[in-house]
């Protein structure tokens, strides 16, 4: 009797390790995202707002002209100038930031301002867009002409 000459297998089956590196990528990609932004908490105030919120609001508010221009109660920001100036008022209103754009606002002015905000460590950021429609003047009419 012969035997039979066993053959040793010396390949190695990457298709296992192939998935698993797949799955992980993809658990990367998703969590990856949301590792970014951890600590930023937004929220999109409503168009209509009480006097009486107003007044006992302990907010700092921040208006962003059309031009990218800051302004807190009155008083025009240099934007260089906007963290320390939010670090000052935080004494006095600590319960957050609300941020109101102008619709046709840079976007850069807006994320500076937010992450102004998270610099000094607030943590409450509100964003509001400014109604402009009862402070934009009339579209004018031109006067019937007559041929």
């Amino acid at each position: 009797m012969k035997r039979v000459a066993e053959t040793q297998i010396s390949e190695i089956n990457i298709t296992p390790l192939t998935d698993i590196f797949l799955v992980l990528l993809i658990i990367m990609m998703i969590v990856t995202p949301m590792l970014e932004y951890s600590g930023l908490n937004l929220a999109m105030l409503s168009g209509s707002s009480d006097t009486k919120t107003k007044q006992k609001s302990k907010y700092i508010t921040i208006y962003i002209a059309q031009d990218g221009k800051y302004t807190i109660k009155d008083h025009e920001i240099e934007r260089v100038l906007l963290p320390g100036e939010l670090r000052y008022r935080l004494q006095d209103n600590p319960e957050g930031v609300i941020i109101m754009v102008h619709p046709e606002a840079p976007y850069d002015a807006m994320a500076y301002a937010a992450a102004s905000a998270t610099q000094i460590g607030i943590q409450r950021i509100s964003f509001k867009q400014e109604d402009i429609s009862e402070t934009s003047p009339a579209p004018e009419t031109k006067p019937d002409e007559k041929k």
